[in-house]
């Protein structure tokens, strides 16, 4: 359970309208209901009833909306102690990022974290995650935003966001229309992948020997406007995940989901040097990451 889980129930209380409700918290409405849902899943409860008029919470809803409430006013005023102490943090953070998590936090910790903390420099180095575990070990960066799997015997982890691996391939190609596809099924096309410094690369080498054929890497790319350009032009398959894929959706292309299973997933966290004491500022830069990632995953339905 968490805090914006709560204050969501308690605007949907106070709407008593999901779309209303979405609109005065500045989400979407499918981001909403992906939070509620989640929240009644947790406590296994119905917390509202639908009705062609909207919602009513129901009796567990309203029983516990005065707690809410109570814990709610806690954490706001816990907030703004911690923010005023927060505020007079000062140094400087060196902050490793996969291109996919510049994608998502760079914009805001270049504009809203800076504007929030002018004392605390960030500094931030782009590189493909399979480095970026030797930046951390060599305490080249304090922290990092990369992808997993890591190792925990090395890194302290903390996971933030979830996704789907979708295969991208030409509309014209015969496993267009299928909802899944195996990685078995894609062992007579031409791969275009990540380049070997991205952890991909191996998880997506590995895939295909378990499944007994060596892949053809026609090309590698850590550009994926490159990737979708070569399929729309000469055909082949590339791999992304679910959101991002969706930059790609067009009539000329197909984005089919690879078959669920251990590890064929796509998991973007913070990775830290275990046993290395940071300092607050660093702290301070984590609980914002971690606040935007759950406000992209609510927004955008993904898996926390």
């Amino acid at each position: 359970m968490e805090i914006r889980q709560l204050q969501h129930f308690k605007q949907v209380c106070k709407d008593k309208s999901l779309s209303r409700a979405a609109e005065n918290l500045f989400i979407t409405q499918q981001g909403l209901s992906h939070s509620i849902g989640k929240l009644e899943h947790e406590l296994g409860v119905t917390l509202f009833m639908r009705t062609k008029n909207g919602v009513v919470p129901t009796a567990a809803a309203q029983s516990s909306l005065a707690d809410v409430d109570d814990l709610l006013s806690s954490f706001e005023a816990l907030t703004v102690k911690m923010q005023s102490t927060a505020k007079s943090a000062k140094g400087i953070v060196r902050v490793a990022m996969t291109p996919g998590a510049t994608r998502h936090f760079v914009a805001r910790l270049v504009g809203e974290f800076a504007e929030l903390h002018p004392q605390i420099d960030i500094r931030i180095h782009e590189s493909p995650d399979g480095m970026i575990d030797e930046m951390l070990m060599s305490e080249e960066s304090d922290l990092a935003c990369t992808l997993g799997p890591v190792d925990i015997g090395m890194f302290d982890w903390t996971p933030l966001i979830t996704d789907d691996v979708m295969v991208m391939m030409r509309r014209d190609n015969p496993l267009a229309n299928r909802r899944f596809v195996n990685i078995s099924e894609l062992k007579n096309e031409k791969f275009i992948m990540l380049p070997p410094e991205f952890k991909w690369h191996s998880t997506i080498l590995r895939l295909c020997r378990e499944a007994g054929f060596e892949p053809n890497v026609a090309f590698t790319t850590w550009d994926f406007n490159i990737t979708f350009n070569l399929i729309r032009e000469v055909g082949g398959v590339g791999f992304l995940h679910r959101d991002l894929a969706q930059s790609f959706r067009t009539d000329e292309n197909a984005l089919i989901q690879l078959v669920p299973g251990s590890e064929v997933y796509w998991e973007m966290g913070l990775a830290r040097k275990k046993n290395r004491k940071l300092p607050y500022v660093c702290e301070v830069v984590m609980d914002y990451i971690i606040e935007a990632a759950a406000e992209l995953c609510i927004t955008k339905g993904l898996d926390a």
